[in-house]
C-alpha cells in the first residue's frame, strides 16, 4: 500500500493532468442520468464508482458501479471527502489516496462541478497506476501467480520441516542406541539439518517476495537481493556439507581427501563468484 502511494506521488503531475484534461473534454447531458454517467467507465477502465451530490453535499444518486447500482448510500453527506482534496484545477478536484469504504481498496476521488451538482469519481489506485505502466499488475495473472508461489513456498516449508524432524530422529536414535556409537548417522543428521535450512530459507524468500510482501515493481535491486540471498544460503549449506565430507573421509579413507579438496575448491569458487557479482552490480547501480 505504501509503495502504491509512493509511486502515485512520484508521478502525480502526469496522472492528475491526464485525468483533468480527459474530464474537461467529456461532456454529459445530465449529471443525474445513470446512462450518461456510465460513459466514464468506458473512458476510464480504472474507475470504480460514481455518485452525485447536491449543493448541500448530500448524495442524490445511488452508488453507480460498472455493472450494478447500490442505493444504500443515498442522502449521505459527502462533504468530508472534500477535505481530502489536495489539487483543484478549474472545477475539478483530486483527493489524496485513501481507503475506500465501498471495497476497502486504495483509491483517489476526483470531484467535478456540473452546474448545481458535484460528481464524485472513485478511481482504484492500483489499476490506475497499472494503466500508466507504472506498476506490473494484472488481477487474474497475479492471483494465479500468488497462489502458485504460495503452494510451492509452503510445500518447501513442509519439506524442510520433514528434514529437520528426520535429522533429530537420527540423532536421538544414535544417542540412545544400545550398540556402538555410529558417527555416520551423526553426519546424516547434520546433512539433513543443513538441507532443511537451505530449503526453508528458499521458501521464506519466495513467500516474502511473491506472496506476503509482493512488490509491484521488479527493479534490478529486488532481483539482485533475491538472487544473492538464495545463493548465499546455498553456499552456506555446501560449506557445511564440505566440512562433513572432510571429517568423514578423515575417519574412513584418506585416499579420498583429494575429492574433498575439489569440493571445497568448488565452494570457494562460488564465494568468489558471488563477491564478483556483488562488485559488478554495485558499480552498475552507482
Amino acid at each position: 500500500m505504501t509503495e502504491l502511494i509512493e509511486i502515485y506521488h512520484q508521478n502525480k503531475a502526469l496522472i492528475d493532468s491526464f485525468i483533468v484534461s480527459t474530464m474537461k473534454n467529456t461532456e454529459i447531458s445530465s449529471s443525474t442520468d445513470t446512462k450518461e454517467l456510465r460513459k466514464f467507465f468506458t473512458i476510464f477502465p480504472s474507475l470504480d464508482l460514481i455518485y452525485v451530490v447536491d449543493e448541500q453535499y448530500n448524495q442524490i444518486t445511488p452508488n453507480i458501479f460498472k455493472t450494478k447500482e447500490v442505493g444504500c448510500e443515498m442522502n449521505c453527506n459527502r462533504q468530508y471527502l472534500l477535505s481530502k482534496s489536495s489539487c483543484s484545477i478549474t472545477g475539478i478536484t483530486i483527493s489524496e489516496p485513501y481507503i475506500s469504504k465501498s471495497d476497502a481498496n486504495l483509491c483517489i476521488t476526483v470531484t467535478r462541478e456540473d452546474y448545481e451538482h458535484l460528481i464524485f469519481f472513485d478511481f482504484n489506485l492500483e489499476r490506475l497506476l497499472s494503466r500508466f505502466g507504472l506498476i506490473e499488475s494484472h488481477p487474474v495473472f497475479d492471483s494465479i501467480s500468488t497462489a502458485s508461489y504460495g503452494v510451492i513456498g509452503f510445500g518447501l516449508i513442509v519439506t524442510a520441516a520433514f528434514l529437520v524432524f528426520y535429522a533429530f530422529y537420527l540423532f536421538v536414535t544414535v544417542l540412545f542406541a544400545d550398540n556402538i556409537f555410529d558417527m555416520d548417522q551423526i553426519f546424516k543428521s547434520v546433512i539433513a539439518l543443513t538441507l532443511g535450512l537451505a530449503i526453508f530459507d528458499l521458501a521464506k524468500t519466495i513467500l516474502e517476495q511473491e506472496v506476503f510482501y509482493r512488490s509491484f515493481k521488479r527493479g534490478e535491486g529486488t532481483i539482485r537481493k533475491v538472487f544473492a540471498k538464495f545463493l548465499t544460503s546455498i553456499i552456506i549449506a555446501l560449506s557445511i556439507e564440505s566440512l562433513m565430507v572432510v571429517f568423514k573421509i578423515a575417519l574412513h579413507d584418506y585416499a579420498q581427501m583429494l575429492s574433498a579438496f575439489y569440493l571445497i575448491a568448488g565452494v570457494s569458487l562460488l564465494i568468489l563468484s558471488l563477491a564478483i557479482y556483488h562488485k559488478l552490480t554495485s558499480q552498475k547501480s552507482v
